[in-house]
């Protein structure tokens, strides 16, 4: 697993004290994300090649690389991942990664993670993740949110081709140049991966809150929710009774706020998450009603009864 960053040597000052030291109060500045991509490396003797076709590689976890820029020097880097679980915080869920290559002057730093480390810290393609400086005196930056890649990244003609039992094998991929050891750049061969994490429901964090005039009438339901999803995804919410179906985005502050037109008290709603890539979650069910706490009376079960079918 990895552990706290060591991008900057230490110094001993023979002037200073153990009792002294900077009263330091100024956070680090905000890290930019210049790559954050999963992939598989091609194989030895593969090639860089401009066509169309080829697939994204698929079956198996594979490394990943973060590059940040505006890094100042002697920081750590931290991460929370928010696809593995929406209401991640970096006061209970933070991971420390090790800074693998710097570039001081250019305030670059790289984190090149194994599968290994991937799997330490249940990092996988299409994550969605936050990201943060935090200087030696404790002093933390502003976060950033960003995707781990996994095929978005090779988008273009580029295509990596493959001996394979003596013939060509075309994968979609590229060359990326890596920050490496101390402002050193290499550049490597690779092939794209799929996203293979469904996006998390946190129905918990849901409410369905009625809206009202100042005379005490119903003008209307919302559907809230706050961390009840990674960011940048996409809600859609069917309503069995009318066949309605209403599209809520959620951006990287993960709000939910939707209008449900019509939504009539008893109403079952059937709610279907989507990440950004595409790739369905869990579906949840809430039934409606304004004399439940958060809008929402027990369940019908309506999800819980799956029909196997009959016909052979």
């Amino acid at each position: 697993m990895p552990g706290p960053v060591n991008n900057n040597p230490q110094v001993h000052n023979t002037h200073c004290t153990p009792a002294c030291g900077p009263n330091d109060k100024t956070p680090p500045p905000t890290p930019q994300v210049r790559q954050a991509i999963a992939f598989e490396h091609a194989a030895d003797g593969a090639r860089l090649v401009t066509t169309t076709g080829g697939g994204n590689s698929a079956g198996r976890r594979d490394p990943a690389y973060f590059e940040l820029g505006n890094v100042e020097a002697g920081t750590t880097i931290e991460m929370v991942n928010l696809s593995a679980d929406p209401e991640a915080s970096f006061e209970k869920n933070k991971v420390a990664l090790t800074v693998t290559g710097r570039d001081i002057k250019g305030q670059r730093a790289g984190i090149y993670l194994t599968k290994e480390q991937m799997d330490g810290i249940n990092l996988k393609p299409g994550d969605m993740v936050q990201l943060r400086a935090v200087d030696p005196s404790g002093n933390p930056s502003e976060s950033v949110t960003t995707e781990l890649l996994a095929n978005e990244w090779a988008n273009g003609r580029n295509r990596v081709q493959e001996r394979v039992d003596n013939s060509w094998v075309t994968s979609r991929g590229g060359s990326v140049n890596f920050l490496d050891g101390e402002n050193q750049t290499k550049a490597k061969l690779l092939k794209s991966v799929q996203d293979n994490r469904p996006p998390l429901f946190k129905e918990a964090s849901l409410r369905l809150d009625t809206e009202s005039s100042a005379d005490g009438k119903t003008t209307g339901v919302r559907l809230r929710g706050e961390r009840a999803i990674e960011p940048n995804s996409r809600v859609e919410i069917f309503n069995s009774r009318t066949g309605k179906l209403v599209t809520a985005q959620v951006g990287e502050n993960q709000k939910l706020d939707v209008a449900l037109p019509g939504l009539a008290e008893g109403d079952t709603l059937i709610l279907s998450p989507f990440d950004n890539n595409g790739l369905a979650g869990k579906q949840e069910e809430l039934t409606y009603s304004a004399k439940c706490a958060g809008g929402k009376a027990p369940k019908i079960g309506i999800l819980a009864a799956r029909l196997t079918g009959v016909i052979k």
